[in-house]
């Protein structure tokens, strides 16, 4: 009753952060997933939590790149974000909130603005990339660079009540451009975004809450572990329904993995993309 508090005994791995993780993937694998190149393109709910639960499995080189600021409706959707961080820039936030927590160990860099402005090498040069804005302009150009660049990519998104996951693979998978092609109605969008167009559209409510977004991220991160280290099958599409709870799966190695278009303009290796053209701010 009262009596001085004594500290518990000292377990194996308590000093070591990522004892479990280092358990769960084995040294050789978890060396593989530290020396790994990252980058983030949108660092809202998406990608502010993603970056959470990437670092969180071992990786430790990040890049982000967000122009946006944080402001109220962002906060309940993203667990760096805080009242304090309303106005900052998104990627400042979740630069000191993974710093803060796991120190000297991640070798982080960020953009504080949109993805047109960075260097094309920022966005083609690492190992992976994972695309969560909701511009699908922006969706195209990042698809266009890191498909000229032969590099892998992860497109992350909501739509309506569905969220969704695709591993793009450059000319071994369907990339983003062979599944959603821009119409008349993507240019209405465009033109709205830059104020060109009156009245625009009430936000509709959809499947973004925050559990939905922990749902898709935590898949990602474990698809991304799965990528360099061989461990399980790699999924190349995954979606689900916030409403119905309806899901749909497609592994790589199965008959029905989603395969490049052949009339895609992008995924087409003797066409020639002008980049400029396509490279608008997120």
């Amino acid at each position: 009753m009262g009596g001085k508090k004594t500290r518990r005994e000292q377990r194996v791995g308590d000093e070591d952060q990522f004892y479990n993780i280092r358990l769960q993937q084995g040294k050789r694998n978890f060396a593989k997933i530290e020396k790994t190149t990252l980058v983030i393109v949108g660092t809202g709910g998406i990608g502010s939590n993603l970056g959470l639960a990437l670092t969180g499995s071992g990786f430790r080189h990040l890049t982000m790149m967000d122009g946006d600021t944080v402001s109220q409706r962002n906060i309940p959707l993203s667990d760096p974000f805080t009242a304090r961080d309303i106005g900052e820039y998104k990627a400042e936030v979740v630069r000191r909130f993974l710093q803060e927590k796991y120190g000297r160990r991640l070798k982080l860099k960020i953009y504080p603005v949109y993805s047109d402005k960075v260097s094309i090498g920022a966005i083609t040069e690492p190992d992976l990339l994972f695309l969560g804005v909701d511009d699908r302009w922006t969706r195209l150009a990042i698809t266009n660079l890191r498909v000229q660049a032969n590099k892998p990519y992860i497109n992350l998104g909501f739509y309506g009540w569905e969220a969704a996951y695709m591993l793009v693979v450059p000319h071994e998978t369907a990339c983003w451009a062979c599944l959603w092609r821009l119409d008349d109605t993507e240019e209405v969008e465009k033109l709205r975004r830059e104020g060109k167009c009156p009245q625009p559209e009430p936000n509709v409510p959809g499947a973004v809450t925050p559990a939905s977004i922990q749902h898709l991220v935590g898949f990602a991160a474990g698809e991304a572990i799965k990528y360099f280290t061989g461990l399980g099958r790699l999924v190349q599409y995954y979606k689900f329904n916030v409403q119905t709870g309806d899901c749909e799966k497609r592994f790589l190695d199965s008959p029905d993995f989603f395969k490049p278009d052949p009339d895609c303009p992008i995924c087409r290796r003797e066409e020639e993309i002008d980049v400029s053209r396509l490279r608008r701010s997120s």
